[in-house]
């Protein structure tokens, strides 16, 4: 696990390593924070999550997952993107909070199909069988380890009310990963250069823990839907 402790914010900019330039490709392992988490199970619209894993935003009801991107290889190894993937809400959900939801769960679909080297439109059994299974009962915690390839996303600091002086200060710039910054097998050499630096294999949830893992798959497809940005699924968290 990380110890997220050793590492510095890199949205602190000064002495400390610069924001990596937007565009820039590399490969990651997802780990979660568990710091000010729930302790205890919690049931959102129904839904049960594990304890240890979700925090509560200070205002409303969203619930998220804090989540670092560890970089395995490259020039910029070690370094890490912090990310809140936003899981359920509970109350009343404004068309925002929804949104933000919807997002992460593309996200995390696409955090999967990295992992296991799947196309984004690969719609066989044995894919659709894999975003089925690989989150069983809302235990997010099996994204803990899994590797992907992202595209870094250099965000401008927004402008905020000072809560002291009551004046319009900037916010920090920092790294981010968007929900279609996922990359996958049909994204070719972009995402393939990359496996070597992947420090767990992908596993095929369909065979028991006495069989081994299989190695990712790659089978570049260039029908890849330009417009992904903007096909959110509807029915979370379905990642088929």
């Amino acid at each position: 696990m990380v110890n997220f402790n050793e590492f510095e914010d890199d949205t602190q900019i000064n002495d400390k390593p610069s924001l990596i330039p937007d565009g820039t490709i590399v490969p990651v392992l997802v780990e979660i924070d568990r710091n000010n988490t729930i302790p205890e199970p919690v049931t959102i619209n129904g839904e049960t999550y594990p304890a240890n894993l979700l925090r509560k935003s200070q205002n409303g009801g969203m619930h998220y997952i804090a989540v670092a991107y560890k970089i395995t290889g490259g020039e910029y190894f070690k370094r890490i993107i912090w990310d809140n993937l936003n899981i359920a809400c509970s109350g009343e959900v404004t068309d925002g909070q929804q949104k933000g939801i919807k997002f992460a769960h593309q996200k995390i679909k696409g955090l999967i199909q990295s992992h296991c080297g799947l196309s984004s439109t690969d719609k066989s059994e044995k894919a659709q069988n894999i975003l089925a299974n690989f989150i069983p009962g809302n235990d997010y915690f099996k994204l803990e380890g899994i590797n992907a390839v992202v595209r870094i996303d250099f965000r401008e600091g927004e402008m905020y009310k000072d809560k002291a002086t009551g004046e319009m200060v900037k916010g920090k710039d920092k790294n981010s990963v968007a929900p279609w910054g996922v990359l996958r097998a049909d994204d070719g050499e972009d995402y393939s250069k990359f496996i070597e630096f992947f420090e767990n294999k992908p596993v095929n949830t369909q065979q028991s823990a006495s069989q081994p893992s299989p190695q990712p798959t790659f089978s570049p497809d260039t029908d890849k839907a330009e417009s992904e940005k903007q096909s959110i699924a509807t029915d979370m968290p379905n990642w088929g």
